[in-house]
């Protein structure tokens, strides 16, 4: 698929010491029964990222004839090398997991228990990439997967992929599980491309444009943003079809693709200079927030 306009936020990451994100899994048990979601052909390609201390390649090796572990941190690739030298169907890599070269084409899936702060920046990447993962198992923060879920609620961000990713909640993973253990438990998830996907490709730019002109316009209620996108007699039809609530909050995604299916067949054409470069301007936004942040946290870094 083509390029979806996600930014990485590298500028943070080149400031981020792994080790203060890092939390691995000291229970083989454990490891195993994580990696016994996983259900994949024997010659499909796996990419571990992050790949630490071994705790999952170990299993790994049982899912693939083609397995790569990637581990960016000198020291701990040295062990990890060490203990898979003698393997000849798993591969070490000593690389950013950022910059190392994935399939150009075809299937793959990535595996990993990732550092907590780089979550969306990892999401962000791989979703984004112009060959995305066919699957995507990953070991994140609970409280970022339900807002990748849109669990108790869709947001901008749960939006933006669903239409080309289904996400699913694997299982939740108690802090105690961790070692070091961190303040919040995590969850094991899985992010399955979507064959075929429920917008066109080519009709991206004006998906994310109207998911961000609705978010970015709310000003009472929902119904009042849909009035300058849509007819007073296809928001009657629309309304008695869906049941729409008034909260923003409380849409469900299908009945965003509803809207915007509804939109881009009868709308579009009269309604695109409205909201045209509205995701490009929200995102530029939030890359300004970004940098305060940065600011901020390199600050704190310094009087640690």
């Amino acid at each position: 698929m083509s390029q979806l306009p996600w930014n990485v936020g590298s500028h943070i990451r080149a400031n981020y010491h792994i080790k203060y994100s890092q939390n691995f899994i000291y229970s083989d048990q454990f490891a195993k029964q994580l990696i016994d979601y996983i259900h994949l052909d024997l010659e499909t390609p796996v990419f571990e990222i992050a790949a630490g201390t071994g705790a999952f390649t170990k299993h790994l090796a049982r899912k693939s004839n083609h397995l790569t572990a990637i581990e960016k941190d000198d020291h701990v690739f040295t062990r990890l090398e060490q203990q898979f030298k003698s393997q000849e169907l798993v591969s070490t890599v000593n690389a950013d997991l950022f910059e190392y070269q994935y399939p150009k084409s075809g299937s793959y899936c990535v595996v990993g228990n990732i550092p907590f702060a780089f979550t969306s920046d990892i999401l962000k990447f791989f979703l984004n990439s112009e060959n995305p993962p066919s699957q995507l198992y990953l070991l994140i923060q609970q409280e970022a997967a339900a807002r990748m879920l849109g669990t108790n609620k869709e947001s901008l961000f749960s939006l933006t992929f669903k239409p080309w990713f289904e996400s699913k909640l694997l299982c939740r993973v108690n802090r105690s599980e961790f070692k070091p253990s961190p303040q919040v438990d995590g969850a094991w998830i899985c992010v399955t491309k979507r064959d075929p996907p429920l917008v066109d490709t080519r009709d991206c730019d004006l998906y994310l444009d109207f998911l961000a002109y609705c978010f970015t316009n709310v000003r009472t209620d929902f119904y009042s943003v849909l009035t300058k996108l849509f007819s007073k007699v296809q928001l009657k039809i629309i309304s008695q079809n869906t049941n729409l609530a008034t909260n923003i909050s409380q849409i469900k995604f299908r009945q965003w693709l509803e809207l915007f299916i509804v939109f881009r067949k009868y709308n579009y054409l009269e309604k695109q200079n409205l909201i045209s470069g509205a995701y490009s301007k929200l995102s530029k936004q939030q890359n300004k927030l970004q940098k305060i942040h940065k600011r901020r946290y390199a600050n704190c870094r310094i009087n640690l």
